[in-house]
């Protein structure tokens, strides 16, 4: 069902680009700068704020952004244990990608390799138990982008997906922090982009 959900995804991502493609007349220059919120990010790990600066002259950028995990609805669960607990507010990721961009006359096919690095602090109700937690994902992504020639609006369909590797994810009970366990395990993350934003030529 996964593969199969991926695979539409993927399909309607090809059938629209190819028909809005068709739209205009020349490709679209690739502009200095962009600036860009993954509203997905509400139902998933977490809104990202992302900023994308064009590297001189050529077609690769970079783009540092900040993740808000606490927004971020499967997180949510996740950390929780099914709302079991309460995660702090400070709990954030920070991350930076390279970018590639193929120019069309909608807009630009991308794609991309980076890393995020996060860190999280779960209670359970009571405040008796903590936990602390540390991730690094390293990701690659690949997507669509529908550009507005004239108000430089952007939308932006893709998929990032990769491992995120367990830096440190230990639980103790808050009267004796001296004894910790170690709850650190690995797993494949992915993430559906549908980013809105501005650009800048």
């Amino acid at each position: 069902m996964k593969y199969f959900s991926m695979k539409y995804l993927l399909g309607c991502l090809i059938f629209i680009t190819v028909i809005l493609g068709n739209a205009q007349s020349e490709n679209l220059p690739l502009p200095h700068r962009a600036i860009s919120l993954n509203v997905a990010g509400f139902l998933q790990m977490g809104p990202v704020l992302q900023l994308e600066q064009r590297i001189v002259k050529s077609n690769i950028y970079l783009a540092p952004y900040v993740r808000y995990p606490y927004a971020g609805l499967i997180y949510q669960i996740y950390a929780t244990e099914q709302f079991e607990k309460k995660i702090s507010p400070a709990t954030a990721g920070i991350g930076l990608q390279f970018r590639a961009y193929k120019a069309t006359k909608m807009g630009a096919w991308y794609g991309g390799l980076g890393t995020d690095y996060s860190f999280g602090k779960t209670r359970s109700k009571d405040n008796a138990w903590v936990r602390q937690q540390e991730y690094l994902w390293t990701m690659a992504t690949v997507g669509v982008r529908w550009r507005n020639a004239e108000t430089k609006k952007i939308i932006s369909m893709g998929i990032i997906l990769g491992p995120n590797v367990a830096l440190n994810d230990k639980s103790w009970y808050d009267f004796a922090p001296n004894i910790k366990t170690d709850e650190r395990s690995n797993f494949f993350l992915a993430m559906v982009e549908v980013s809105f934003g501005l650009e800048r030529r």
